[in-house]
């Protein structure tokens, strides 16, 4: 009984002295302020902890931001080198493609040009030879022996005679004139042997009547067998 006294006379005690404070206007607060005051003791509290993770977090974020924009600009810029040297090099490639093009042409050119001028020399050449060889054979015609003597045909491939013979070997034994005829056959020839006066056998491979033809022949048989070096032309003395 006596506790309960004591509370409430304490509890009493407390509002005669908040009364007393408001009345004396030190402590003159009206219920908007006292709204206030609990408006504010209501709101959440911020720590400086929570404002530090707050703040990097975002530095991090800025941070893999920049270093994201970093790696892409860095990647762009790679790709941009790597297509400028593969173009260099394509134009590099297409200009070394183009000048070895030009030397392959100047080169065939060269070979071409040094063809035709050593085929103009060679046929040149080939005409001096040419000249040369007439002047020799006309020389060789010119200067064939002509031998006037009477002779007698003892036999002969040829159905044909003239009055100049090509004579190509003299024996003394008809054998060895036999068997220089057996040769001359066998070349293409149709030889005619002949004995003189003085009992020689004279071996013929060719007869003419005109004595420049007969000249011409030795040139001819000289050419396809220089082995004839020894070649005269017997005349048919009458």
């Amino acid at each position: 009984m006596n506790c309960k006294v004591i509370y409430i006379s304490s509890a009493l005690l407390f509002a005669v002295v908040t009364l007393a404070g408001c009345s004396s206007g030190k402590g003159t607060s009206s219920l908007g302020d006292v709204t206030k005051t609990t408006a504010k003791s209501n709101a959440p509290v911020v720590r400086s902890d929570q404002k530090i993770s707050t703040t990097i977090t975002a530095k991090q974020a800025e941070a893999k931001a920049a270093q994201e924009r970093a790696v892409s600009e860095a990647e762009a810029r790679a790709i941009a080198a790597g297509t400028e040297v593969m173009q260099k090099a394509a134009a590099a490639r297409e200009k070394a493609e183009e000048e070895a093009k030009i030397r392959a042409e100047k080169v065939a050119q060269a070979k071409e040009a040094a063809e035709a001028k050593a085929k103009e020399e060679a046929a040149k050449i080939k005409e001096q030879v040419a000249q040369e060889a007439e002047n020799v054979q006309q020389k060789v015609a010119a200067s064939v022996a002509v031998r006037e003597e009477a002779a007698t045909v003892l036999s002969s491939k040829s159905s044909t005679s003239g009055q100049y013979h090509v004579i190509v070997g003299s024996f003394k034994s008809m054998d060895n004139a036999n068997v220089l005829c057996d040769k001359a056959v066998e070349q293409g020839y149709l030889p005619s042997v002949m004995e003189n006066a003085d009992g020689l056998y004279r071996v013929s491979i060719y007869t003419v009547d005109d004595e420049n033809t007969a000249r011409a022949k030795v040139v001819d048989i000289l050419k396809a067998h220089p082995e004839y070096t020894g070649m005269w032309l017997l005349k048919i003395k009458k």
